[in-house]
């Protein structure tokens, strides 16, 4: 598991942006200053580290806090591959559970994206 230094050492997260970016070449692949990760088949972020991978929001939240999340690190507005600081909080699988069944009937994910895009 990547301790905190070498993810700081490794990796740049814009917290107001929720991207991660490569600070060192640590495959032919890799250019410095590229963006890390890319989109699962399930819509989180995943950036492989030392040959493990990682979900970006666990990542984030490992990077702001030091600390690894105790329990799920949840997405507030419910877009997987939205990794901002302000859209992350460490929940319990309970509470989660919960958080999904509120938007059922909701705009979809994809919806709320393009919106949010729209804006800035």
């Amino acid at each position: 598991m990547v301790t905190h230094s070498e993810l700081k050492t490794i990796l740049h997260y814009d917290p107001k942006t929720g991207i991660f970016t490569w600070k060192i070449k640590i495959s032919k692949k890799t250019l410095i200053g590229s963006i890390a990760g890319h989109l699962g088949h399930k819509g989180y972020i995943k950036i492989v580290i030392k040959g493990k991978g990682y979900r970006a929001n666990r990542l984030a939240w490992f990077y702001m806090t030091g600390e690894w999340p105790e329990n799920l690190v949840d997405h507030v507005n419910r877009i997987r591959n939205d990794n901002r600081w302000v859209n992350l909080r460490d929940i319990t699988n309970k509470e989660n559970i919960a958080n999904s069944s509120r938007y059922g009937d909701y705009e979809s994910a994809s919806t709320i994206l393009q919106g949010m895009l729209a804006l800035s």
